[in-house]
């Protein structure tokens, strides 16, 4: 959590823009496999939103079912149709990691901009205090 805190006021200075962040129900930390697959999965998110999306803000929500963590990255960008995106280096990096844990990646175009989806089993991903 406090390394994605920094991570986001980094980039809100870099990049401009407005983006807010909700922990839910979450814990300070999971595994270190899991910690950096999100971490990563949000750095890659924010930059694609930035560069590909021309996003002006961005919404990041953590939330656990009871087998799932659910990580979302939304945008009000230009959004893309998820069929027609070709899985560049950044995409294909998300998509290896969060699948290294079990789980998988969602796209989706919505009618603001564009949202991707990370789902990572938490019942695989011990979580720590």
């Amino acid at each position: 959590v406090d390394m994605i805190t920094d991570l986001i006021a980094a980039f809100r200075l870099a990049s401009d823009i407005d983006i807010s962040i909700h922990f839910g129900n979450i814990p300070k930390n999971f595994d270190n496999q899991t910690d950096l697959a999100v971490f990563r999965f949000i750095q890659e998110g924010m930059t694609n939103a930035f560069r590909h999306g021309m996003a002006t803000k961005i919404s990041i929500n953590f939330w656990i079912s009871s087998d799932y963590l659910r990580v979302s990255i939304e945008d009000n960008g230009i959004g893309a149709d998820p069929e027609m995106i070709v899985e560049g280096v950044g995409l294909m990096g998300m998509r290896e990691r969060i699948e290294a844990l079990g789980g998988y990646l969602k796209r989706e175009d919505i009618s603001y901009g564009f949202r991707i989806v990370a789902y990572i089993p938490i019942s695989m991903n011990v979580i720590e205090d």
